[in-house]
């Protein structure tokens, strides 16, 4: 994606293009969510949490690109969510979560995600 803006002060962005390894085309007006990690409840283990109400999240445009502005600076794992309430997570390897760290006053840009979905 060209001409991603600086976030806000204190702020993080992440970009990305979405494709469907089902279909092999880009995710078109589908919701991308942000579930924080949180290492603290059961030893250094990563746990996330979606919250659907206060989760960060944006919308892919016509290609599948998606831009999640100005979020707190953390770990997260990526989600894919349907209206429908499907969902399936990001993952690095067939059972494991893919955690990306953002950092204060970046953008990440992860470039093209491919994710088992719809």
């Amino acid at each position: 994606q060209a001409n991603v803006p600086t976030p806000l002060a204190g702020k993080a962005s992440i970009s990305a293009r979405i494709i469907s390894t089902v279909t092999n085309k880009p995710l078109v007006d589908t919701a991308i969510r942000l579930a924080p990690i949180n290492r603290n409840l059961i030893g250094n283990e990563p746990i996330f949490l979606l919250n659907e109400a206060t989760s960060p999240g944006a919308r892919t445009d016509a290609n599948g690109n998606v831009l999640i502005a100005n979020v707190d600076p953390q770990e997260y794992v990526m989600i894919v969510s349907s209206d429908m309430g499907t969902h399936a997570v990001v993952t690095e390897s067939e059972d494991k979560a893919k955690i990306w760290l953002l950092e204060s006053g970046k953008v990440l840009n992860i470039g093209e995600i491919r994710v088992k979905y719809p």
